[in-house]
């Protein structure tokens, strides 16, 4: 799968998420916000991107948007990551 980084956001926030990302495939689609998600202690996955809502009852709902089968997020999930860490090493220099 031939994918492309376009854009990585840090999150300044005190959460496990650590960046949003928009990733570009070759076919030319372009998909926004996916999150690198990073708790105390454990290794950095990603997530797709979600909407979320708050329901009647007050509780946060959310429900990803896109899925991919397994292998097809294993490669996005490695090429995201890697381009985070990247990003995190050139000291968080923008790369649009």
């Amino acid at each position: 799968m031939e994918i492309i980084v376009e854009k990585i956001v840090p999150v300044n926030r005190d959460s496990a998420q650590r960046a949003y990302i928009d990733v570009r495939f070759k076919s030319g689609m372009l998909i926004r916000d996916f999150v690198v998600v990073q708790e105390t202690g454990k290794s950095p996955w990603v997530a797709c991107p979600q909407v979320s809502w708050t329901a009647a009852n007050g509780k946060i709902c959310r429900k990803t948007i896109v899925e991919f089968p397994k292998d097809a997020m294993a490669q996005l999930q490695e090429k995201i990551l890697d381009a985070w860490k990247t990003f995190a090493n050139d000291g968080g220099k923008c790369h649009e």
